[in-house]
């Protein structure tokens, strides 16, 4: 085989080899990119499935926090009923003592007026005039 010979075969098969690797790297960046987009619409499902999953413990959390909340709410509004009719016959008994004090000063008042008076009319019947 001659040089030009060899030379020609060199050629030849460095051509033929970049062909082939220009098609493997073409397969290669082909199957690359089909593999991306499936992991890729694979992700997207999981994470849409993870993010339902997600909502709906969130929805039932929210759910439970008002069921709580409510039963707080109803066992204040109890708690607030009991303590006004508390403060209601607090208010009564204090009226009625406020009554009976009232009347009991209004009496020891007369009692001291009739006294007085009856002083003074003792008196006023001792001085001659």
């Amino acid at each position: 085989m001659t040089d030009e010979e060899l030379r020609k075969l060199f050629e030849n098969s460095e051509a033929s080899t970049r062909r082939q690797l220009e098609e493997l790297r073409k397969e290669i960046r082909d199957e690359m990119s089909a593999q991306g987009e499936m992991l890729r619409s694979e992700l997207r499902g999981e994470m849409s499935a993870q993010g339902d999953t997600l909502r709906a413990e969130m929805q039932s959390r929210t759910d439970e926090l008002k069921h709580y909340f409510d039963l707080t709410k109803e066992a204040m509004r109890d708690d607030i009923k009991l303590l006004a009719e508390s403060i209601g016959f607090v208010n009564d008994k204090f009226e009625r003592e406020f009554v009976a004090v009232r009347t009991e000063m209004a009496q020891g008042f007369k009692e001291t007026q009739n006294l007085v008076q009856f002083l003074y009319n003792d008196l006023d019947r001792r001085i001659p005039r």
